[in-house]
């Protein structure tokens, strides 16, 4: 199963980016259909462009190499992941 997730990001006028996740759908189409009543709202259809779309697979892994460049092995009890 594919989950499909809206999102919307812009830059504000100060040069600051704002963004937001509008929602995960279950199909493409619903994913539309929301994208166009986005679109009528304030705001948003000021910036129509700032909308993007994911897809994702449910119940897999994703064991793309490149993720984890800065591994330095397992965090053992006791420690933290920020140093």
């Amino acid at each position: 199963m594919d989950v499909y997730v809206l999102w919307y990001g812009r830059q504000l006028p100060d040069g600051r980016w704002t963004g937001m996740n509008i929602g995960y759908y279950s199909s493409m189409q619903k994913l539309e259909e929301a994208r166009d009543r986005m679109r009528q709202r304030p705001g948003f259809r000021d910036y129509p462009e700032g909308f993007s779309v994911n897809s994702y697979r449910m119940d897999e892994e994703y064991d793309d190499p490149m993720f984890f460049t800065n591994w330095d092995g397992p965090i053992k009890d006791g420690e933290s992941m920020q140093n």
